[in-house]
């Protein structure tokens, strides 16, 4: 009996372990989507029908953030803490406090579902249906938005280009014609993009044109001579050549920006890294903080400068950027990382949220790499070792487009250095 007693015991150990485990997996956290329903009756049978959309944040500390669309262009958002509330094989209850919306809000996850419903007062509910778009992140803190600049060894490596460095920003906060992210690679090729006058455009802001083309160094004197993709610049930057005075271990270079072979202004090359000494990916969970950036900016966006840092999921299939309007939740976008480094980001644009802006009005806001043209070179977007360098197209546009209030674009080149996380806990959300 004794034997059989202590046997009983560690079984009843093992399988309250198992539990523990178990639990421990299936957490409710996640980031889903859907929409809110309405219940319908139709000969007397409830349905539930799809209206507009929703989305919401657990994330794993106990935050959540929930936006959702309401009709005639109005906006649902909040956020505050949810605890687990019990529940059964089938789900798990959840317990919500909002920060800053009178009423009342409950919920329950089972398996990939999550049922919301909001009482803003006695006898008023609002419901919501939602699938698992990506696990979640705790909100996490302490990354840097912008990494240590480093100079470049043999010419090669990360340069931020000014090629008109006499002229003023038209406009405080964006930039112009002339500036760019460019990486001299050490076969003496050219990648990047820079700012120019758009092919047939006479006033406006400039356009991201990728760039190919070459480099050389020689005696210190570094030449830079771009070949154009799509889209193409103006007719008169397409002999556009840099050429400035490079000494080993300088970081800032200055020099002629030239144009059909006549001197047009004076160029600046400011070096932010070598390149990587090996392609070795960096395994595990990564923050990415900015070494520099250049943009194409359209219209007036809520925000731009916010985007870093960003966070890369371990598996690589999921990239995190920070609510612009809660910094404490990680909106997740799909990431494809190729054997070759290529990066890809919410390629078809489907996944999108809704955020609101300092005025409290709501934007649709959608974040993807930029659709592939026919021609060479692309805008670049690839990782190697720590260093990626990416394009990514940020869309907004007003929730119910309402009289003064347009779309936003922006197109940002950005070279950035992966770091390994803090060790949070992020276990699989099945």
């Amino acid at each position: 009996m004794p034997r059989l007693a202590v046997a009983m015991l560690l079984l009843f150990r093992l399988v309250a372990a198992c539990s523990c485990f178990a639990e421990a997996r299936e957490t409710p956290a996640g980031v889903f989507a859907g929409t809110a329903v309405r219940i319908v009756e139709e000969m007397g049978d409830p349905k539930l029908v799809p209206g507009e959309v929703a989305e919401c944040v657990l994330s794993r500390d106990g935050r959540f953030r929930l936006a959702a669309a309401l009709p005639g262009g109005r906006l649902l958002w909040t956020r505050g803490t949810w605890r687990s509330a019990g529940g059964n094989d089938a789900g798990t209850d959840l317990s919500f406090r909002c920060d800053d919306l009178s009423g009342t809000l409950e919920g329950r996850r089972e398996g990939r579902e999550l049922f919301l419903k909001f009482s803003p007062r006695p006898f008023e509910t609002q419901a919501f249906r939602m699938s698992l778009r990506a696990p979640a992140v705790a909100s996490g803190e302490g990354w840097p938005a912008e990494a240590a600049r480093t100079a470049a060894v043999n010419g090669a490596g990360i340069y931020l280009c000014d090629a008109f460095a006499s002229m003023a920003p038209a406009e405080a906060g964006r930039a112009r014609a002339g500036q760019g992210v460019l990486a001299l690679e050490s076969d003496g090729r050219l990648r990047g993009g820079i700012l120019a006058p758009g092919a047939g455009q006479k006033a406006g802001e400039p356009v991201l044109c990728p760039v190919g083309g070459r480099w050389r160094l020689s005696e210190g004197r570094l030449v830079i001579e771009p070949s154009w993709g799509m889209p193409r610049p103006a007719t008169a930057w397409r002999d556009l050549v840099l050429q400035s005075i490079l000494e080993e271990g300088m970081r800032v270079a200055t020099g002629q920006t030239s144009l059909g072979g006549l001197p047009a202004d004076g160029c600046r090359l400011e070096a932010v890294s070598p390149l990587p000494d090996a392609e070795t990916a960096v395994p595990g969970r990564l923050a990415l903080s900015g070494l520099g950036a250049v943009a194409q900016i359209s219209g007036a966006p809520p925000w731009t400068k916010d985007i870093l840092p960003i966070r890369i999921a371990a598996d690589r299939r999921f990239l995190y950027l920070r609510a612009p309007d809660d910094p404490q939740t990680w909106l997740a976008f799909p990431l494809q990382v190729g054997p070759d480094g290529g990066v890809a980001v919410n390629v078809d644009g489907r996944c999108g949220y809704l955020v609101r802006d300092e005025a409290g009005e709501g934007w649709a806001f959608v974040l993807r790499s930029p659709p592939r043209s026919g021609a060479d070179p692309h805008v670049p977007s690839n990782s190697a070792g720590d260093l990626w360098l990416i394009t990514l197209d940020l869309h907004w546009q007003p929730i119910g487009a309402p009289r003064g209030r347009a779309g936003c674009f922006c197109r940002l080149l950005l070279a950035a250095r992966s770091m390994p996380e803090d060790p949070l806990d992020e276990r699989t959300v099945r």
